[in-house]
């Protein structure tokens, strides 16, 4: 499965997702409530609260307390996809940047030179955290590969033809 990205000019921002959020009867995928018409797919699956968890990467030069502010920001991407937090449901959000390198070995210098961008800069990377949780989401429940767990429970993709379906029963 590909790993969804954005483009924001220069940089990159990606995210990988563990999806195990929500109920069904809540989903949205890019706006269209999916979780209705998914009675007869679904096939003996626990209800409860759920956890989920995304890892999101940039390669743009960024500060923890900035990759905090993105992290934020893509668990807001998520309310689009119908998830709700519930009382005992929990999310983990890690963010990352792959710049900045340090060299940890002792021939390393005594001082690094940084670079970052600024505050004023750094909507485009919110927005592109938002989408990217939501395509992240989508692939997720869409390209994943059939799992039984115990007590027989069942975990298999939404079937394709009726996203398809309703989608075109949408105008979209």
């Amino acid at each position: 499965m590909k790993t969804p990205i954005f483009l924001t000019g220069t940089y990159t921002v990606g995210v990988l997702v563990m999806s195990n959020t929500a109920t069904r009867e809540h989903l949205r995928v890019d706006g269209v409530p999916m979780g209705r018409e998914m009675q007869e797919w679904d096939r003996n699956v626990p209800g409860g609260s759920k956890s989920i968890i995304f890892i999101t990467a940039t390669d743009a030069p960024l500060f923890n307390f900035q990759l905090k502010k993105i992290a934020k920001r893509v668990a807001m991407g998520l309310a689009q996809t119908g998830a709700i937090s519930n009382t005992s449901s929990g999310a983990l959000v890690l963010a990352f940047s792959t710049s900045n390198v340090i060299n940890n070995t002792e021939e390393g210098p005594l001082t690094y030179r940084f670079q970052w961008i600024e505050e004023r800069n750094l909507s485009p990377f919110f927005s592109a955290g938002k989408e990217v949780i939501k395509e992240a989401v989508a692939n997720s429940l869409l390209m994943a590969t059939p799992v039984e767990g115990r007590m027989d429970r069942e975990g298999a993709p939404i079937p394709l033809e009726l996203l398809k379906q309703r989608f075109f029963e949408q105008g979209l």
